[in-house]
């Protein structure tokens, strides 16, 4: 799905994967008060989130870990090999070290539990976009 309104000039653009229809309705929710950032599409499952990021070339996936087809590590691994996306945030419910280290070595920038301070997605996801373009560490 993509959004008819077109994003603002120079706000982060953002590709929400997530198999959960409300889990998606809500992030977009959250995320649609901020006036820097877009939601440009949205994806429910691995392999669909692949061809959106290539077509889209969003700044930001925002791509849950449980999906169908393929599971969103796999899914960030391909988009990255595809240089498809600026960076990638993996918001899950399972947060077990094991997991957090496979999505690491996908790729994956930031990794985030569902009920991890989800006030402040909005400063996390422009951390990591300023930290992709001028290469420095969010605090």
């Amino acid at each position: 799905m993509v959004p008819t309104d077109p994003p603002i000039a120079g706000a982060i653009r953002i590709l929400l994967v997530d198999d959960t229809g409300s889990v998606r309705r809500a992030l977009r929710l959250i995320l649609s008060v901020e006036p820097d950032l877009a939601i440009v599409g949205e994806a429910s499952d691995g392999r669909h989130a692949v061809a959106l990021a290539d077509h889209l070339r969003p700044d930001i996936v925002l791509i849950d870990l449980e999906l169908p087809g393929i599971n969103g590590i796999e899914a960030a691994r391909r988009i990255r090999a595809a240089n498809s996306a600026g960076e990638i945030i993996m918001l899950t419910a399972f947060g077990g070290g094991e997991t957090r280290a496979a999505a690491s070595d996908a790729g994956i920038a930031l990794f985030l539990e569902k009920s991890d301070h989800l006030d402040d997605l909005a400063a996390r996801i422009r951390c990591v976009h300023q930290r992709n373009l001028s290469r420095a560490t969010c605090p």
